[in-house]
């Protein structure tokens, strides 16, 4: 094994409101290995160092500067040794919004500027990163002349575009994975509502004064006994999942992970289920979802 020394780079999203322009922190991460945090306040930047030991293969590997193909097990040792910075700093922003109220800090805390190695402490190299592609697709259509007699349409028709896809578009807009799932699910809540209250309008007091049946129910026993439009079963399973997940992040104590990606295709998801939705309720008119 080589001890070498990481360093990240850092920076505080939000504003940080303080005293001085300089502090440092000693963080002790989650393997018990201290790191040292600098928050630069006017820079708005962090700088997290600790010391760490990698493997010689994994050394030989970082100054070849070759992180593109690494073996899936160099791979986890390189995203291992980066993580404890990363903890760090994480750890110290989350303690100075939490415990001093400081809520112009942004939820998502920081953003990553890079990450660096070195063997002595004075001469850096760069760990590049390994990219990790998250695909996201967008339906957002331009108004164009022919779309302006859809709008007319709507207009004379008195349409009233489903609550839900408030929390759906702001789902889609939200960078932040946790919060991406919790509006996604709120709107999927939302809409099964609407649209029983819109397909049968003598369930609205029900609905509405009445505690809800999981999301699973909504979708499934009780949109096919009123509709007779079951949801397509890889959506309704996703949906079910995906209630089962919020749940977790509102209710547990304990931060749950959610992959970016996974929140995107849960959203997504959302989006086709609504979808299905409207259309049942509104087959002729042009509405994208």
């Amino acid at each position: 094994m080589v001890k070498i020394t990481i360093k990240g780079l850092y920076t505080t999203l939000g504003k940080i409101e303080a005293s001085k322009d300089k502090f440092q922190f000693h963080i002790t991460t989650p393997e018990a290995v201290p790191a040292s945090v600098h928050l630069n306040i006017k820079a708005k930047l962090i700088e997290s160092i600790q010391e760490v030991e990698v493997s010689e293969q994994l050394i030989k590997e970082m100054e070849a500067d070759k992180y593109d193909k690494l073996p899936e097990r160099l791979e986890l040792e390189l995203c291992q040794i980066k993580s404890g910075v990363a903890y760090a700093a994480r750890r110290v922003v989350s303690l100075i919004k939490y415990c001093l109220s400081q809520h112009t800090i942004n939820e998502s805390l920081l953003s990553l500027k890079g990450i660096y190695w070195s063997k002595d402490g004075s001469t850096w190299n760069q760990i590049r990163p390994i990219l990790k592609v998250t695909a996201w697709s967008s339906k957002l259509t331009k108004l164009d002349s022919t779309n302006q007699l859809w709008i007319q349409d709507f207009e004379d028709s008195n349409y009233q575009p489903f609550l839900a896809l408030r929390h759906l578009h702001r789902a889609q807009n939200e960078n932040n994975p946790r919060y991406k799932w919790i509006d996604a699910t709120i709107a999927a809540e939302l809409a099964i509502k609407e649209f029983l209250i819109r397909w049968k309008p003598e369930l609205e007091t029900l609905l509405v004064e009445v505690p809800s049946p999981p999301l699973y129910k909504m979708y499934g026993s009780i949109l096919n006994e009123y509709s007779g439009n079951a949801l397509p079963r890889g959506l309704f399973k996703s949906l079910s999942e995906g209630a089962e997940m919020r749940n977790k992040l509102l209710h547990r104590p304990h931060e749950q992970k959610i992959d970016r990606q996974k929140a995107i295709d849960y959203t997504n998801d959302v989006a086709e289920a609504i979808k299905h939705l409207i259309v049942k309720l509104y087959p002729d008119k042009h509405i994208i979802i």
